[in-house]
């Protein structure tokens, strides 16, 4: 929520701030696990998570997060999407830009947590950029990107997971590098575009 105080961001973008918080949240969650007497087991899986081990109460937590947080997204998007896109012809518009801002980094930081327990924090911040990226390189129309990089996701889940058991791989670390690949060759796809659009013209 500290990244929805009105900060001047203009020469440092909330996605670089959110980067160091992640990054800090992750060491840090190491290091207190490190001095707590728990075996390496537990540390790794604190850090990489076991997609594969997940037990009911965990799939229990989620839902009771997830289901929420994505009612919530669906039913408020607009004006969270308009404080974040032009914070202050939304504040002319009477749109409490704080508050949805709030609302927003509290839905993400609930679902990262309740998330990084199965997954791991590496997995899930792959969820939440590397999906996300492949389909803004693809498309800019709102709906059709949110589609696409949940169709990414799913994709590279199943994908990994197949190829994790067939090949006797970490299933997370599968997942993630599929989700790189689907990306550099969204990307591949969209500089080739580029080229033969500058040709044209």
């Amino acid at each position: 929520m500290f990244l929805a105080y009105p900060f001047d961001w203009s020469r440092l973008p909330r996605d670089a701030v959110l980067g160091v918080v992640f990054v800090l949240a992750s060491g840090s969650s190491v290091l207190l696990v490190a001095k707590s007497g728990f075996s390496l087991e537990r540390v790794k899986s604190l850090l990489y998570g076991n997609l594969l081990f997940a037990s009911a109460k965990d799939l229990e937590t989620i839902a009771f997060v997830l289901i929420p947080v994505v009612v919530c997204f669906f039913l408020f998007l607009r004006p969270m999407l308009y404080s974040f896109l032009d914070r202050e012809s939304a504040k002319v518009l009477g749109v409490n830009a704080g508050l949805w801002e709030m609302l927003y980094f509290f839905m993400l930081g609930s679902s990262v947590a309740a998330s990084s327990k199965i997954a791991g924090p590496v997995l899930v911040f792959c969820y939440l950029i590397v999906g996300p990226s492949a389909a803004l390189l693809a498309s800019r129309k709102l709906w059709l990107v949110i589609s696409l990089a949940v169709s990414v996701n799913i994709t590279a889940t199943f994908g990994g997971m197949y190829w994790s058991y067939v090949r006797d791989l970490p299933t997370n670390q599968v997942i993630s590098v599929f989700s790189c690949i689907i990306f550099l060759c969204a990307l591949a796809v969209h500089i080739f575009k580029s080229l033969i659009n500058k040709r044209i013209i």
